[in-house]
């Protein structure tokens, strides 16, 4: 089987709640220069804007004000997004969102995550201190929805 390799994003964005739709525009610009349809692009940019908005919202106690980087590539039809950040280390057992069948707003965005991505791994930081999320998704028949 031929490895194909597509378009790569490589983006830093400064940890802002201004900086979400940026964010959003690029990475919609990023599936359909790759014809992801666009309910899965949808789905996938949601995952993303929840990601970021975390990290905004949760990161050094709400007082993060660094950079997230994000960067996607997909090969052989298996998109790979990592989002890092350089605040202080996360205990990953402290990752939870609320519970589900609880009727109140917000701690949603962890479950819907996991519902839209196949695989989302949480790790050290290549960057020194830092946070690292890796998630993956089977993209199957890119132009169709």
């Amino acid at each position: 089987m031929e490895n194909k390799s597509e378009k790569i994003i490589c983006s830093s964005y400064k940890s802002s709640s201004c900086s979400l739709k940026s964010i959003r525009d690029d990475f919609k610009h990023f599936l359909n220069v790759n014809d992801i349809g666009d309910v899965n692009a949808g789905y996938i940019i949601i995952a993303v804007n929840e990601i970021c908005m975390n990290i905004i919202q949760h990161a050094d106690g709400g007082h993060y004000h660094g950079n997230i980087y994000i960067e996607a590539e997909i090969t052989n039809d298996l998109l790979t997004i990592t989002i890092e950040d350089e605040a202080g280390r996360v205990d990953i057992n402290n990752l939870k969102g609320r519970d589900i069948d609880k009727l109140e707003p917000g701690g949603l965005g962890l479950h819907l995550v996991n519902d839209v991505m196949d695989t989302v791994i949480y790790s050290d930081n290549k960057i020194n201190p830092g946070n690292s999320l890796t998630m993956t998704k089977k993209i199957e028949n890119h132009d169709e929805v």
